[in-house]
């Protein structure tokens, strides 16, 4: 059974018909996520039309920056509600790539942030830090830099519920079985 290939004119109509609704910027917005999502930050060139064509509207080119800024990192941090300093750095992390722009940082920058966000300064950021890239939250970028892995991004995107975190986790501790063997 063959599947039928969507009508594009249809779809185009149902996509323009929902973005007439919004606001320039709320436009915006949504070409830049579907952009991110999609990986789409290329030019659009099809077998059909070798021509270039750019999808976004100009000043619209695909990005990690969020566009709603009036989310301070303080905001963010006291809806996330890290519960350790491992988490409160994934957390910074996640704050510099979607509101920042900055997928690639330092442990200074996390530092910064850390004040902007009024939060009690870490007894050992680079410990706290090590201890991310440990639990997998953070991986190594390019020289001394860091980024924040997809598990980490989906653990913060999961917070406040900490179990739900939790279950994004790849390597859960199996619980020891209390029947022993005879």
């Amino acid at each position: 059974m063959s599947k039928e290939a969507p009508d594009l004119a249809k779809v185009l109509g149902e996509i323009i018909g929902l973005l007439e609704k919004l606001s320039e910027r709320d436009q915006a917005r949504i070409f830049k996520t579907i952009s991110t999502y999609i990986n789409f930050d290329q030019p659009v060139s099809t077998a059909d039309d070798r021509s270039s064509v750019s999808p976004f509207p100009p000043g619209t080119e695909a990005s990690f920056e969020n566009d709603d800024n009036s989310v301070s990192p303080k905001a963010f941090i006291l809806e996330k509600q890290p519960r350790s300093d491992v988490e409160r750095v994934v957390c910074l992390a996640y704050y510099l790539t979607h509101y920042k722009n900055t997928p690639n940082f330092k442990t200074t920058d996390i530092s910064r942030l850390n004040i902007e966000a009024a939060q009690p300064r870490f007894s050992n950021t680079a410990h706290s830090m090590k201890n991310a890239i440990a639990g997998q939250f953070l991986i190594s970028s390019s020289k001394e830099n860091k980024q924040i892995s997809a598990m980490g991004e989906q653990y913060v995107r999961c917070l406040p519920d900490h179990i739900a975190a939790k279950k994004t986790l790849p390597h859960q501790k199996k619980p020891r079985s209390t029947i022993k063997e005879l």
